[in-house]
């Protein structure tokens, strides 16, 4: 490769594009730009008593060197850009050396450079070569607009794409304009320069392709531009992006390893013939941080520098130092009546208060600041009032909360200041879609969002269409949200803005994560924690490891979302990040509900709790109280759930959120629906469903309308059941398609209840058409399965079959893994129902591949249970027994306890089947056992019914009846009618046979007037064949 740059570099067909790396040797002796920035740091340090050692926290956060060089400008201002000066006057080493003699010796004519500092110059003026005649330099924007095109151009031109030190203006240091690519003018200039030479980059990282991959314009030109060729140390590794672009280079392009003076040697006795060496020449004592310690001496930047180092401290989660820094900002800025600096730090350390859950301090400072401005008229107070605004909200005085924020939009209006205005009208159009007034946030962003566009403010444009996005999807519109998020990340993206990009992409990462795209969803919230780590952003990282938790968690690989839960959890006990530390809290509880581990759930929800109370954070108090409150019901715990509950409830009233108010009732309405309280779960969805309707949330009225209708159909009013049903689609049609189908889903269920199998048909069908329009693939596949399902009911085999396969094709196309296993284990169960057994073990253990390829434990024991099912039946007993025991292994090994009940009732009843009495006891014990230690009282009554039902058969009737009053007793506990009835038709089997005749009479009668009530015709039939029967032989 070499030779290849040799033979261009003689050819005079090679530009040099040179970064940092080249002035780092004596007696340049200029840092890289991540040693200058940090230098900056201890610099402003050093120069106060009581901030010395804080640029240590700063530092080995390892941030961004633009994003902390973006902090120190905004809260320095235009002073900040003297600190370059220190890279004035510095001399030329031997790379500018070489360099400057290839120019004057006309090999190259070109140089693309990063760097700010002259060394380059001033080498080509000890050659002998002079200014604005032999070498022509571009620094400042004007010079690359005057440049027109290099055929009218002699000489040699230097192009500093990111300015010059001879103009501080011209710098280009911060994250935003790195971020936002070079300006027109530069991007021309590179485009025209890659299309007529091949370029060598030396000393160049590459850093800056990672804000933006097309940053030198090397993406956009890979068919026409001529090539490159990119010089890295021997001992250092080649940038990722740039093996990226090598790969779309091919043969173009190549990564060469050498010593910068290496490199240089040897193209310069290629093309002279004769070697040169350049005696290096020792440091002359230039201490690029003593210099920047004169900078701060000299300066009159006292409260920037404490504001930066307060929002830097921030950033890093050092809360307590940050809040101290900014407290100094303040004093400073108002010793000098600095108004506008004044506000803005007081409204940072107001929202570092709030943050941390120190409400009143909050307060007192945003106050404080209103009645020392409380008779000037300044925009900057439209900030305080927004802080209060932000707190009010959170605290619950939802109307003082409106009243201030209208006060800000009232004041920025006046100001004229329309990025102000249009950043109130965001958090306007926020705080009215937490009340569920979602037309008036969607018309208060649709007026953001024209004030951004008319001044371009790419970050407003980006956090409105991140809220638009939020709100679509709360609504059901997934398509629309992904649209919106997606026009977020194109704006991020083309402008480098990587706080919105990680944003955005971990929103839309968890938008596929519902949709049950998982490999795309995995993808995406990737990208986004790589960029937190980038920013070196704690809590982003946090968040990000959390969203990745859920997802492995959603795929059933709670090993691994337990390792990202874990990682998170280190980041916030590090910095201290308390919000943090609930969150994992809460999400290592998730995984823990689902194993059925249930106290040590509560132990870490109690955890999350206890932080929660502290910081008096309300909304996530309730969130956690909601948790706490299913893992409960999970227990049957109904009446400490349905406490905590209530106790959410009382919190959203405190906070005026009504749709969280409505969500509360929902809540309670399900739990009284699970202990079969159908009058009050009904009663609840109605409160529910009449705060929908006064907030105008039609998505909410067609769920709750959905919900109604399920409680009449366990009433068996099938009548009002449908007209709900029907209900719900007024509401959901052109709003939520999604709604929209699962209403009509639910009308299918309701008639295929009835054994109206057509007509369920019929509704399954225009199911399918809507989500085939939302072209929503997990609910498409899903619905397809349920059609299969019901030609399965009906023994319509051929069409089970094909919608099965429908289902398969769905989720194949997008490459929905878990969806595709549960399609080939609905597929296995329909072959089963023929008794194509061979069939259905193919299409099961196709089902199995692909759980054990994701690694998901739960789902393959699962399998593994349904195979020894298929077994059973062929009367493999051996093979049956093995899966069996397969699956229980892994049950223990993940702690699935409920799955492991499950799996000891069916060897309960495998060895029933095989006359093994005291084998399958052992079995239904030992799930009875877990059943009762989980406090799963509905299982244990289902349980003790089958050890009963195994006694009748061995003619143990006394342990038969001991069994069947235990399943009684919890029928009762738990209030369900249904299996009570069915306890007392199997108690009065056995009263009878023990001669107790009329007790027997007595309970089947009973049984049968709860079947006829409950319409379970096939059981009230044989209730009342049995009553004849009997009633019979007695008058006999």
């Amino acid at each position: 490769m070499l030779e290849n740059v040799c033979r261009l570099l003689k050819q005079r067909k090679l530009a040099v594009f040179t970064g940092a790396g080249i002035s780092i040797d004596a007696p340049s002796s200029i840092p890289g730009w991540q040693q200058l920035i940090n230098a900056m740091v201890h610099a402003l340090t050093t120069h106060h008593e009581d901030l010395k050692g804080l640029d240590e926290d700063i530092v080995s956060a390892n941030i961004a060197p633009e994003v902390i060089s973006q902090i120190l400008y905004e809260s320095i201002g235009e002073e900040y850009l003297s600190t370059f000066e220190v890279l004035k006057n510095r001399k030329p080493n031997h790379h500018h050396i070489y360099l400057s003699k290839l120019a004057k010796s006309g090999f190259v004519s070109f140089f693309v450079t990063a760097n700010l500092d002259t060394c380059l110059e001033d080498a080509m003026e000890n050659e002998g070569m002079e200014r604005d005649k032999d070498y022509f330099v571009y620094a400042t924007e004007a010079d690359f607009e005057s440049f027109m095109d290099f055929p009218q151009y002699s000489g040699v031109r230097i192009f500093k794409i990111h300015g010059s030190v001879e103009n501080l203006h011209s710098i280009i240091t911060t994250f935003s304009k790195e971020g936002q690519g070079l300006s027109k003018n530069k991007v021309r200039l590179l485009r025209c320069l890659l299309l007529i030479r091949h370029f060598l980059f030396i000393g160049y990282s590459g850093n800056d392709l990672n804000a933006n991959p097309n940053y030198i314009m090397l993406e956009d030109l890979t068919e026409e531009a001529k090539g490159f060729y990119w010089n890295f140390l021997p001992e250092e590794d080649i940038h990722k992006q740039v093996e990226r672009l090598i790969d779309l280079y091919d043969k173009r392009s190549a990564a060469l390893q050498f010593s910068g003076v290496d490199l240089l040697q040897k193209l310069w006795e290629y093309v002279d013939g004769e070697s040169f060496v350049v005696v290096e020449k020792k440091d002359e004592g230039f201490d690029y941080a003593t210099e920047l310690q004169k900078w701060c001496a000299a300066s009159e930047v006292t409260g920037g520098v404490y504001h930066a180092l307060g929002a830097l401290l921030r950033h890093v989660a050092q809360n307590d130092k940050a809040t101290q820094c900014y407290t100094k900002a303040i004093e400073h800025y108002r010793e000098r009546s600095n108004i506008n600096k004044l506000c803005q730090a007081t409204c940072d350390l107001g929202s570092l208060l709030h943050f941390q859950g120190k409400d009143s301090e909050a307060e007192k400072v945003y106050k404080d600041l209103l009645r020392e401005f409380e008779k000037q008229q300044t925009a900057e107070k439209a900030f305080i009032y927004e802080g209060l605004a932000n707190l009010a909200l959170d605290n619950g005085s939802v109307a003082k909360s409106k009243e201030y924020y209208e006060q800000a939009l009232e004041i920025v209006e006046e100001s004229g200041h329309f990025a102000g205005t249009a950043h109130l009208l965001i958090r306007l159009g926020n705080f009215h879609k937490s009340q569920g007034e979602w037309q008036l946030a969607r018309k208060y962003y649709q007026q953001s969002t024209i004030l951004a566009e008319e001044i371009w403010s790419y970050k407003l444009l980006v956090d409105i269409y991140s809220r638009v996005g939020d709100l679509e999807l709360h609504q059901g519109k997934w398509n629309v949200a992904e649209q919106n998020y997606r026009k977020g990340i194109k704006i991020a993206e083309e402008t480098g803005y990587e706080l919105g990009c990680a944003d955005l992409y971990n929103s839309l990462g968890m938008l596929k994560r519902k949709s049950g795209q998982l490999d795309t969803a995995r993808d995406w919230l990737e990208k986004s924690l790589q960029m937190r780590e980038k920013l070196a952003s704690p809590s982003g990282i946090i968040n990000c490891h959390i969203s990745l938790a859920q997802l492995y968690e959603q795929s059933g690989e709670w090993e691994k979302a337990e390792e990202y839960i874990h990682a998170a959890m280190s980041t916030a006990e590090k910095y201290q990040i308390t919000v943090g530390l609930a969150l994992c809290y809460r999400a290592l509880a998730a995984i823990m509900q689902k194993r059925g581990e249930y106290e040590q759930a509560l132990e870490n929800l109690a955890k999350s709790e206890d932080i929660e109370r502290k910081f008096n954070r309300l909304p996530s108090l309730a969130s956690v109280l909601s948790q706490q409150a299913i893992v409960y019901e999970k227990q049957s715990l109904y009446e400490k759930a349905h406490k905590l509950y209530n106790e959410c409830l009382d919190i959203f009233r405190t906070m005026n959120n009504r749709p969280a108010m409505a969500a509360s009732y929902n809540n309670l309405a399900v739990l009284a629906s699970k202990q079969r309280e159908t009058d009050t779960a009904f009663e609840l969805y109605q409160k529910s469903q009449k705060i929908s309707e006064e907030i105008g949330d039609k998505v909410s009225l067609s769920s709750c309308f959905i919900n109604m209708s399920v409680i009449l159909q366990v009433k068996g009013d099938w009548q009002q059941a449908e007209e709900f049903l029907h209900k719900s689609l007024e509401y959901s049609k052109g709003i939520n398609l999604l709604n929209e189908g699962n209403a009509y889903s639910n009308l299918a269920i309701l008639h295929q209840k009835r054994q109206k199998l057509q007509i369920a048909e019929d509704f399954l069908h225009k199911s399918v058409t809507i989500f085939e329009k939302l072209n929503n693939a997990p609910m498409l596949s899903s619905i397809y399965r349920k059609v299969a399902t019901l030609h399965q009911q009906k023994k319509e085999w051929s069409t089970a079959e094909d919608f099965i396969k429908r289902a398969l094709e769905v989720s194949q196309d997008k490459n929905l893994q878990m969806e595709i296993a549960e399609n080939y284990r609905t597929s296995g169960l329909i072959y089963a129902d023929q008794d194509k057994l061979a069939e259905a073990l193919k299409e099961l253990n196709s089902s199995l591949q692909i759980y054990q390829e994701k690694n998901n434990a739960a789902q393959i024991a699962q399998n593994y249970r349904l195979i020894a099912n298929i077994h059973r039946r062929k009367e493999d007993w051996d093979i049956a027994k093995e899966f069996y025991l397969d699956a229980i292994k892994i049950q223990e090994q993940i702690k699935d306890k409920t799955s492991l009940a499950h799996t000891y009732v069916q060897m309960g009843h495998l060895h029933r089947e095989q006359g093994n009495i005291e084998e399958s006891e052992n079995a239904f014990v030992a799930a009875k056992d877990i059943y009762e230690h989980t406090n799963n009282k509905r299982k244990t009554m289902d349980t003790v019914a089958h050890i009963g039902n195994l006694m009748v058969k061995c003619k143990n009737f006394s342990v038969a009846l001991q069994n069947y009053r235990h399943s009684l007793k919890i029928a009762k506990e738990l209030g369900d009618e249904l299996e009570i009835a069915n306890a007392q038709f199997n108690m009065s089997f056995i009263l009878r046979k023990s001669g107790n005749k009329d007790e027997a009479i007595r309970l089947l009668e009973k049984s049968a007037k709860v079947y006829e009530k409950r319409q379970k015709i096939a059981n009230l039939r044989k209730a009342e064949k049995m009553l004849r029967m009997w009633k019979k032989k007695k008058n006999e």
